[in-house]
């Protein structure tokens, strides 16, 4: 139990786990780390489920239709953790960068409105259609080169990828926000390449979508960010 003075040289206990006082620091809240942690944990769990489900490797042992309700689940509840996750960072943004953050925000709306829409007309609009094989009813839904559906979620993961570039200026010093800086920034140019890889959607073109990979990298990361904030943030480790 620590002290704190109240008045002249009285001094009287101050509750067990009260926040300390550190010259400089920014004291980030119990709730803002809490919610910072988790959605970045959701963020990156679901995305990791959904690349996985989504692979080649562990897709082919999926029975119908879990091999589509597994990856396109994840893909709905991977866009609200992401929202969460940006405005979290905008709360322990310092105030000269919080445009930043704000704008990452805004993309990151933008993210989830178009991708919400893609996968829950995938999940409960085609996906009945093609386990009763009518999908002809709902041929201007489906899912496929050059299809609707499919630009759609492409500028949907470009915008994500670019969300995740504009939070870069927000986090300064120390080796850990050096690498979620690092990734942020790379996540600018590796959006160009999730947009290519959607509208061209050929083998070595597709190459260049390897950006929406930083994606579940950039979670994990920032959820550790939030993990060691601990009650204060430090001038050497804060946020922006």
């Amino acid at each position: 139990m620590s002290t704190s003075v109240v008045s002249g040289h009285q001094l009287i206990p101050a509750p067990t786990g009260a926040v300390r006082s550190v010259p400089g620091a920014r004291v980030v809240s119990a709730s803002v780390r809490r919610l910072g942690f988790w959605s970045a944990v959701a963020m990156a769990t679901t995305y990791i489920l959904f690349v996985l489900a989504s692979s080649y490797a562990l897709g082919s042992f999926l029975s119908v239709p879990w091999d589509q309700i597994i990856p396109i689940g994840a893909s709905i509840l991977i866009a609200p953790a992401f929202v969460l996750l940006m405005v979290s960072i905008y709360y322990v943004t310092a105030e000269t960068k919080r445009i930043w953050s704000h704008a990452a925000i805004a993309f990151a709306i933008l993210y989830a409105a178009f991708v919400s829409i893609v996968y829950v007309t995938l999940l409960f609009v085609v996906e009945p259609q093609v386990v009763h094989h009518t999908e002809s009813e709902v041929a201007p839904f489906l899912f496929g080169h050059g299809t609707f559906l499919q630009m759609v979620d492409g500028l949907g993961y470009t915008y994500m990828s670019l969300a995740i570039c504009l939070t870069a200026p927000t986090f300064a010093g120390g080796s850990l926000a050096t690498w979620i800086r690092g990734i942020a920034i790379a996540s600018g140019p590796a959006a160009v390449g999730v947009l290519a890889s959607f509208v061209f959607y050929s083998g070595p073109l597709a190459l260049l979508g390897i950006g929406a990979f930083l994606v579940p990298v950039y979670g994990v990361l920032v959820a550790i960010y939030f993990r060691r904030a601990g009650r204060t943030v430090e001038p050497q480790t804060r946020f922006g």
